[in-house]
């Protein structure tokens, strides 16, 4: 429902809506790298299952 106001608001306003406004390449870069570091980490104890 607010996504659906902000967007009304936008339109009568004339202003275009900015989603990566304060977000730089390299913040960008570095959270898909630290992503990827967590998918392909190899657990420490490897005895332990997740169930």
């Amino acid at each position: 429902m607010e996504m659906l106001q902000m967007l009304k608001f936008s339109i009568k306003t004339g202003k275009s809506l900015k989603f990566s406004v304060g977000t730089s390449h390299k913040d960008v870069t570095d959270f898909l790298k630290s992503i990827l570091d967590e998918e392909n980490a190899v657990p420490k104890d490897i005895n332990v299952r997740d169930n």
